[in-house]
């Protein structure tokens, strides 16, 4: 649920940002990737994986969020600006291609017991 959730506020901002506001499309989605991943640390740990903060953990995250930040930027700016495909449709294929890897990593390295 924290998934799903995290994904339509990221499509949600990004629509928000883009095409209400007129921001620009790079900028967004770095804000509201950025926005977006520090929630999902705070609600995995709370609700998903049931584990108390450690410096070890947090550490970890940080890992992993610079990681699928940099990737997930860099393939959204591919699609974007190389591909021009539409940016919601660019948010889609690297939810698609980076959720479930995402969440791999983060039960297995990050908040593993």
């Amino acid at each position: 649920m924290v998934t799903v959730a995290s994904y339509l506020l990221l499509l949600t901002g990004m629509y928000l940002l883009v095409d209400v506001m007129g921001y620009h499309l790079g900028l967004s989605y770095l804000i509201v990737l950025s926005l977006v991943y520090s929630g999902v640390y705070i609600a995995q740990s709370r609700f998903v994986f049931k584990v108390k903060f450690t410096q070890k953990r947090a550490f970890r995250y940080l890992i992993t969020l610079f990681f699928f930040w940099g990737a997930n930027n860099l393939l959204f700016n591919l699609l974007t600006l190389l591909f021009s495909i539409h940016y919601l449709l660019a948010i889609l294929i690297n939810i698609l291609g980076f959720g479930l890897l995402r969440f791999l990593i983060q039960k297995k390295f990050v908040f593993e017991n």
